[in-house]
């Protein structure tokens, strides 16, 4: 468990800020409904292991069922897989790409929402050289 990233304050006559799109940034809706811990969960497998595309892909669409409410939210950690697809595996699930992409827009103001975030990645990586092919999925609007 971890508690959840807002403003972090000042250092040295600077404010610090949260990333906007971190797994544990604070919402309006996490002060809202008196959220300040994040719990990570971590289930891990050998590449390839038969099977377990599908066991993600369910434990995953039990997790958004579940923990998705005025109680819970859940987010993806970005290194981890996330947005299975029992055939293809991991960021393949447009649906919850797209509910992902929501959860960083909804409640947001216009310079700490996902369009921002997207925006501020092409304005600083403008060739896409630092792309990846997950990151040209999620960000297509723009590379």
């Amino acid at each position: 468990m971890t508690r959840l990233d807002n403003n972090l304050g000042n250092f040295v006559d600077r404010e610090i800020i949260r990333p906007t799109i971190s797994s544990v940034a604070s919402a309006p809706m996490d002060g809202d409904n008196n959220w300040n811990i994040a719990l990570w969960v971590n289930v891990s497998t050998i590449p390839g292991t038969v099977g377990s595309n599908l066991f993600y892909t369910e434990f995953e669409q039990w997790l958004f069922k579940n923990f998705n409410n005025d109680k819970a939210q859940t987010m993806p950690e970005w290194s981890s897989g996330w947005a299975y697809s029992e055939e293809t595996g991991p960021w393949t699930n447009s649906a919850i790409i797209e509910r992902i992409k929501t959860n960083f827009t909804t409640g947001r103001s216009s310079e700490d929402n996902w369009e921002w975030q997207t925006e501020t990645l092409a304005k600083y990586d403008a060739k896409g050289l630092y792309q990846s092919d997950l990151t040209k999925k999620l960000f297509k609007a723009l590379f």
